[in-house]
Protein backbone atom coordinates (compact mmCIF):
# COMPACT_ATOMS: atom_id res chain seq x y z
CA UNK A 1 0.00 0.00 0.00
CA UNK A 2 1.22 3.16 -0.69
CA UNK A 3 2.06 6.16 2.02
CA UNK A 4 -0.71 8.08 -0.25
CA UNK A 5 -2.96 5.05 0.39
CA UNK A 6 -2.26 5.10 4.09
CA UNK A 7 -2.80 8.48 4.78
CA UNK A 8 -5.97 8.54 2.98
CA UNK A 9 -7.29 5.06 4.56
CA UNK A 10 -6.64 6.68 8.35
CA UNK A 11 -8.22 10.34 7.26
CA UNK A 12 -11.06 7.96 6.18
CA UNK A 13 -11.47 5.77 9.26
CA UNK A 14 -10.07 7.82 11.86
CA UNK A 15 -11.16 11.52 10.71
CA UNK A 16 -14.42 10.40 8.58
CA UNK A 17 -13.49 12.49 5.67
CA UNK A 18 -15.07 11.50 2.28
CA UNK A 19 -13.73 10.28 -0.83
CA UNK A 20 -14.69 13.83 -2.09
CA UNK A 21 -12.52 15.45 0.16
CA UNK A 22 -9.44 12.81 -0.18
CA UNK A 23 -9.75 13.38 -4.26
CA UNK A 24 -9.13 17.14 -3.78
CA UNK A 25 -5.58 16.42 -1.98
CA UNK A 26 -2.26 17.18 -3.79
CA UNK A 27 0.79 17.25 -2.84
CA UNK A 28 1.05 20.23 -1.97
CA UNK A 29 -2.22 20.21 0.10
CA UNK A 30 -0.78 21.46 3.95
CA UNK A 31 -2.68 19.38 6.30
CA UNK A 32 -2.78 21.77 8.84
CA UNK A 33 -2.69 25.20 7.09
CA UNK A 34 -5.65 23.99 5.28
CA UNK A 35 -7.35 22.97 8.20
CA UNK A 36 -8.06 19.67 7.74
CA UNK A 37 -6.52 18.45 11.13
CA UNK A 38 -5.31 20.55 13.97
CA UNK A 39 -2.15 20.23 15.87
CA UNK A 40 -3.53 16.88 18.05
CA UNK A 41 -5.05 15.70 14.80
CA UNK A 42 -1.46 15.59 13.14
CA UNK A 43 0.21 13.85 15.88
CA UNK A 44 -2.61 11.31 15.75
CA UNK A 45 -2.50 10.69 12.15
CA UNK A 46 1.48 10.51 12.57
CA UNK A 47 0.54 7.72 15.40
CA UNK A 48 -1.67 5.80 12.88
CA UNK A 49 0.86 5.73 10.42
CA UNK A 50 3.23 4.48 12.52
CA UNK A 51 1.44 1.67 13.18
CA UNK A 52 -0.02 0.82 9.91
CA UNK A 53 3.20 1.38 8.09
CA UNK A 54 5.69 0.64 10.50
CA UNK A 55 7.53 3.54 9.50
CA UNK A 56 8.87 5.69 12.89
CA UNK A 57 8.77 9.22 12.56
CA UNK A 58 12.15 10.70 14.19
CA UNK A 59 11.30 13.92 14.93
CA UNK A 60 14.75 14.90 16.05
CA UNK A 61 16.08 14.21 12.79
CA UNK A 62 12.88 15.47 11.04
CA UNK A 63 11.57 18.64 11.45
CA UNK A 64 7.23 17.91 11.68
CA UNK A 65 6.94 21.26 9.74
CA UNK A 66 8.81 19.50 6.64
CA UNK A 67 5.96 16.79 6.87
CA UNK A 68 3.03 18.55 6.89
CA UNK A 69 1.93 18.26 3.30
CA UNK A 70 0.31 15.73 2.34
CA UNK A 71 3.04 14.94 -0.56
CA UNK A 72 5.83 15.83 1.72
CA UNK A 73 4.09 12.91 4.42
CA UNK A 74 3.37 10.58 1.05
CA UNK A 75 7.07 10.45 0.37
CA UNK A 76 8.49 9.92 3.61
CA UNK A 77 6.45 6.55 4.27
CA UNK A 78 7.85 5.43 0.76
CA UNK A 79 11.20 6.57 1.80
CA UNK A 80 11.65 4.78 4.53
Amino acid sequence: MSGYDQINQILKEKFDLDNEVLQGLTDDTHLLESGLLDSFGFLHLIMQLEQLSGVLFDFEQTPPDTLTSYGALARHIADS
